[in-house]
């Protein structure tokens, strides 16, 4: 199994480095269904325009001069702007882009901590065997002997190994570690996830 990582709300392949995804996730994606997270402006830079911008997305092209971006203004609200240029920073992650409508540092102010966004229908395909965390969240979760046992209710990435959440009726909330040992299978055309282990078995003291 790969996962993609891309926080156009996806998973990145691990290229047989590691077994373990080192995924980012956009908690609030649930709450934009038509719109994929590529990025945060964190801040101005220098007196012309330019801002700092946390990426969130293996496609730096994303951020490439003429690319369009969204501004999420709001719930539901979004502003399109034009990228006029960008430079990559030495740190991994980030770099320094300049909009076409912002010349000066003081119209750049106001969009600091502002999320940048793509339209879902933009997104680029994941690699085979290959998925977007927002198509984990809402599958089905299949036991090894084929009983369906839960739902995906969230994917976590901010620890060192990431876990599935998925919600049981029998057992509440359980977190299964999102590695090969544990998941054998995801299907998205049936939108199951296949289990290698009973649930009990993530279940502190109903494993043995």
């Amino acid at each position: 199994m790969l996962v993609f990582t891309d926080l156009e709300n996806h998973m990145k392949s691990n290229s047989g480095k590691s077994e373990d995804p080192n995924c980012k996730f956009y908690q609030k994606s649930s709450d934009f269904p038509e719109w994929a997270f590529v990025g945060k402006i964190l801040k101005p830079i220098g007196l012309m325009g330019w801002l700092k911008v946390a990426i969130y997305t293996d496609f730096s092209g994303r951020f490439d001069a003429g690319a369009t971006l969204y501004l999420g203004t709001g719930k539901n609200r979004y502003q399109k702007m034009t990228v006029s240029a960008s430079r990559p920073l030495k740190i991994e992650g980030f770099m320094e882009i300049l909009f076409n409508s912002i010349s000066t540092k003081e119209t750049a102010q106001p969009l600091s901590g502002t999320d940048l966004f793509i339209p879902i229908s933009e997104r680029v395909s994941p690699p085979p065997n290959s998925y977007y965390p927002d198509e984990l969240i809402g599958m089905k979760v299949e036991a090894p002997d084929g009983s369906i046992v839960g739902e995906i209710s969230d994917f976590q990435s901010e620890n060192r190994s990431p876990f599935l959440t998925i919600r049981s009726s029998k057992f509440g909330e359980v977190l299964v570690c999102f590695k090969k040992i544990f998941i054998e299978s995801i299907n998205r055309r049936d939108r199951l996830v296949k289990l290698s282990h009973p649930l009990s078995w993530h279940v502190l003291g109903e494993s043995s």
